[in-house]
């Protein structure tokens, strides 16, 4: 039951005093209403309030009368309540339940909860009262808040679905594009690709069924094996291949491999249409499907003639030089026996003259000397170790010289023919050296004619053009000296000729020939700058043609001298300087029997010492060039230092190394092995009588 304020101003029960029923009547419309209800002054002070209102702000009955209604507000909104409440009360009028703003109530216990409030404004004799229903609305809030989340989240997942439908679709929009456009590429790159193999002429590229038959073909293939694309599809691969020679990679062999490994490289001979060999590099790829299935073969497949002829030629230019190499090695060791041998033959015949028995076993060491002598000048020459002596000479002087000789050397069964160009020009090449090969050719092509026939040397001005040049592989473009040396002889097959400047290689019988003849041409004609070429027919003769660099001045023609056969001997004082003990004793004994006083040293420290000990007073240093420690050279080097006036005679059978250290140094006198007693004791001679001005040639 709601109380008055005890002054009773104001108090509703005064107003409703002459009627207990009216009292009795709001009293209980107040309790049974469902929201909290009061009604308030003008001040904004509480003058009645029901039950419900006490309960849900949590206060004692009667405890809020005469309290202000901001009470009932959290403190941050009472400002703001006065303001409103002034407001409606200067413009009364009723407002619905939820028309206003939305309000918190605050509890006794400081609590704060959502509230809906409705106004009526009610005009009294004593003033103007409001009465206001107030409705938690917490849970509506609550219910609401929940609506609103879940509608937040299912617009959230509406809109993440349809972006991700969105992405999907242009995903999907993107794949049907990539993939039209793949299609296209591949279309494209087909075509591509069918432009490219069928643009390549150079390149046969071709495809096989699983079985090795050909089911496509480009125009390279036609243009390489020579057959069109009718007459090549449908034909097993073995066709393509040689049927009369031995192949180390059969088509079926190379079909298996390349199933095996997905792969294989081949290089080996093929046929063309007309017959014609050709060597081949191959590669052959399998071809799978998704699975893995054999599909096929693909074949490319181009020309390598030209490089293997080339790497044969390599080889076979290795191979010389490897036996040039050993050559030149061996060289220094047999020019020091052969010294040794026609050295102790000479003082043999010299000392038992009257012994013919001796005498003639004396003279077959000295023939077998001088036969050794020469095999090794062959070898060097093949070598190219040989000290040659060039000068501008002109070839129709040198085939001039020894034409003669060539006639009486071949016999009267083969005539010598000759086409000499009378405006030839000159080369830069030895004299001898060149004598020498045009009579080696000429001996080899009198044992190709037992039975007679003509021997043609022709010399000729020639020319040499870039593609020329690249047919004879051997010699670079430029101006040239030709000389030709033909037979009309039995020829060589082309196996024979493949290996016919290999040393000690002949087709002759076994003691007709040494196979060293051919080889000393080659080292000349290489030695000296040029290039040789053979073309040789069973049954149709041999050419040789030999390419020489012409040079742009005017020849000088070598001037011969005669060698002198007897010398004189002295009576000066010589130092031999020998590291090998019996060709020191040798030399030496030859030169004490020309009258000279001879000593003797085993190695240059030796040599320094007694020329010390004589203070510099011995006329003639004869020094081998290859000796442990200090070489000759570096000795001779000492010697003119500290001692100008004695002069100086180097010797030596290993060419290189005199050849290698006279290409930087002063030339010095210098003596060939193996050697004579007669050559020996000749240019000593001439170097006690001429000085060390110039290099003297061996029996000049």
């Amino acid at each position: 039951m709601y109380q008055g304020p005890e002054n009773g101003q104001h108090s509703l029960l005064r107003v409703l005093d002459s009627s207990l029923d009216a009292q009795r009547l709001f009293s209980a419309l107040l309790e049974s209403a469902p929201d909290a209800m009061l009604i308030v002054d003008g001040r904004g002070t509480i003058v009645l309030a029901n039950s419900q209102t006490e309960r849900l702000f949590g206060y004692r009955p009667g405890e809020l009368v005469g309290q202000s209604v901001e009470r009932l507000l959290p403190e941050r909104l009472r400002q703001a309540h006065s303001k409103h409440r002034d407001l409606f009360l200067g413009s009364p009028r009723q407002r619905p339940m939820g028309e206003g703003l939305d309000l918190d109530g605050m509890r006794s216990d400081g609590s704060e909860f959502p509230v809906e409030i409705s106004l009526n404004p009610i005009a009294t004799a004593g003033g103007l009262l409001v009465s206001g229903s107030i409705r938690d609305v917490s849970e509506r809030k609550r219910a609401e808040d929940e609506l609103r989340s879940a509608y937040a989240e299912l617009n959230k997942r509406v809109l993440e679905r349809t972006a991700e439908l969105q992405r999907l679709t242009e995903a999907l929009i993107a794949r049907v594009a990539v993939h039209e456009q793949t299609l296209n590429d591949l279309r494209q790159s087909e075509e591509r690709f069918r432009l490219l193999v069928e643009g390549v002429k150079d390149h046969a590229i071709f495809m096989l069924d699983p079985e090795g038959v050909i089911v496509s073909w480009n125009a390279g293939a036609e243009h390489l094996f020579g057959f069109t694309e009718e007459e090549a599809i449908g034909s097993h691969l073995e066709d393509f291949y040689p049927r009369d020679d031995w192949q180390p990679d059969s088509p079926q062999y190379v079909l298996e491999q390349a199933v095996a490994t997905g792969r294989f490289e081949e290089e080996s001979w093929r046929v063309r249409k007309d017959g014609r060999r050709f060597r081949a590099s191959t590669i052959t790829t399998a071809l799978r499907d998704s699975d893995g299935c054999l599909r096929g073969f693909s074949r490319i497949t181009r020309d390598v003639t030209e490089k293997h002829a080339l790497e044969q030629q390599l080889r076979h230019a290795q191979k010389l030089e490897a036996v040039g190499r050993l050559a030149g090695g061996v060289a220094h060791e047999f020019n020091n026996s052969a010294t040794a041998i026609l050295g102790y033959s000479s003082l043999i015949l010299d000392k038992f003259s009257n012994d013919e028995q001796l005498r003639h076993y004396a003279e077959e060491i000295h023939k077998a000397g001088h036969r050794a002598a020469a095999v090794t000048r062959q070898l060097l020459a093949f070598s190219r170790q040989k000290i040659l002596q060039p000068t501008n000479i002109n070839l129709n002087d040198v085939v001039g010289d020894i034409e003669k000789m060539l006639r009486r050397l071949l016999g009267e069964n083969i005539r010598v023919l000759t086409a000499l160009d009378p405006y030839l020009g000159n080369i830069k090449a030895d004299p001898s050296g060149m004598a020498q090969m045009i009579i080696n050719l000429a001996l080899n092509a009198r044992d190709a004619m037992p039975d007679g026939g003509d021997l043609t040397i022709e010399t000729a001005n020639l020319e040499l053009r870039p593609d020329l040049a690249d047919e004879n592989q051997q010699v670079p473009p430029g101006p040239y000296v030709r000389l030709r040396v033909s037979d009309t002889g039995t020829g060589l097959d082309k196996q024979a000729a493949a290996h016919l400047f290999e040393p000690f290689f002949t087709t002759k019988p076994v003691g007709m020939g040494t196979g060293l003849g051919l080889s000393t041409v080659y080292g000349t004609v290489k030695q000296s700058g040029g290039g040789i070429l053979v073309f040789s027919e069973l049954g149709k003769g041999t050419t040789f043609e030999i390419y020489l660099p012409r040079l742009a001045e005017a020849g000088v023609k070598p001037v011969l001298v005669a060698p002198v056969k007897k010398t004189s001997g002295g009576a000066e004082t010589i130092l031999v300087v020998e590291d090998d003990s019996s060709l020191r004793w040798l030399t030496s004994q030859i030169l004490s029997q020309f009258g000279y006083v001879v000593l003797q040293a085993q190695d240059a420290a030796d040599a320094l010492s007694q020329l010390g000990q004589r203070s510099g007073n011995i006329d003639l240093v004869i020094t081998d060039v290859i000796m442990p420690g200090s070489n000759g050279r570096q000795l001779a080097a000492r010697i003119r230092e500290q001692y100008p006036h004695t002069r100086l005679l180097l010797m030596s059978g290993h060419m290189a190394a005199i050849a290698q250290m006279g290409e930087k140094q002063e030339e010095l006198p210098f003596l060939e092995k193996p050697f004579t007693p007669e050559e020996l004791a000749l240019i000593v001679r001439k170097v006690l009588d001429e000085g060390t001005a110039s290099q003297l040639p061996k029996g000049a």
